[in-house]
């Protein structure tokens, strides 16, 4: 499952610049705390728990992601299923046939999402510099910046070397329109093992998260700035020679990349 992860993860990052949660239905919130392990956000608290106020920017302009694993995957629209049900008449429905050449291939498609971020990080980048000093904030610790909420999304990883999933629907679809609450998709027939979330409504397939720079973390240990918020922790005094917002990084794949899950 490890090698699966990663693809997803290191494909999805270098194709939106986004992580991507994992598993897929995952539910992470602005603002959650944790540590990002392999391609799955352990969350261990929030800011609001630790009393961190933030400001948020909740976006009202929906955007499209659909993506798949290229030369690994191919997506074929069917005309007839020929389903038929006893004792009534044969039921004529549209589908896809979708084969996946390879383990980890993915298709990937979430339609009118909505992108929320946090705005006021150098300022909360500050009051976690704070809790360092008090031991109350790991220096491992990530905060979640930015959320993408799905209105409807399919994704669909194989995780088998090879398998297939033919889908059914109420009306011809093909790819770039599987995530259509409207269309009524069901699994018709799936051959090998397949992790699937089809149409699904309230997923938050993709995030940002952002934490301190291990490098800034040994350079404000020795600093008389980290000595003065321990003898006095509610000071609001800040180093002048410590750019905060050059002192913190967004969480990336090549970061954990020796970390599996």
């Amino acid at each position: 499952m490890a090698e699966v992860n990663e693809k997803y993860r290191n494909e999805i990052y270098k194709q939106f610049d986004y992580l991507a949660t994992w598993l897929p239905n995952n539910q992470l919130q602005l603002g959650d705390v944790g540590i990002q392990k392999g391609s799955v956000f352990n969350k261990i608290a929030s800011l609001d728990e630790l009393e961190i106020p933030f400001t948020k920017e909740i976006g009202i302009t929906p955007i499209d992601f659909v993506f798949t694993s290229q030369s690994e995957i191919k997506v074929e629209p069917k005309i007839d299923l020929n389903i038929g049900i006893t004792g009534l008449p044969q039921v004529v429905k549209a589908g896809v046939d979708i084969s996946f050449l390879q383990k980890g291939a993915y298709y990937f498609e979430a339609k009118n999402c909505l992108q929320h971020e946090i705005t006021n990080k150098i300022k909360l980048n500050k009051a976690i510099l704070k809790l360092i000093a008090r031991k109350i904030w790991k220096p491992e610790w990530s905060y979640i910046d930015t959320v993408v909420n799905a209105n409807c999304a399919t994704i669909i990883v194989s995780i088998s070397s090879t398998a297939n999933l033919v889908l059914s629907a109420k009306a011809p679809i093909g790819p770039g329109n599987l995530a259509n609450l409207d269309v009524g998709l069901s699994v018709y027939s799936q051959k090998g093992e397949v992790i699937s979330f089809l149409a699904a409504q309230g997923l938050t397939p993709l995030f940002k998260a952002t934490k301190l720079k291990e490098p800034s973390f040994s350079l404000f240990k020795k600093s008389p700035t980290y000595k003065m918020l321990i003898e006095k922790p509610m000071s609001l005094d800040m180093p002048s020679t410590m750019n905060i917002d050059e002192a913190f990084v967004s969480v990336s794949p090549i970061d954990h990349s020796r970390s599996r899950v």
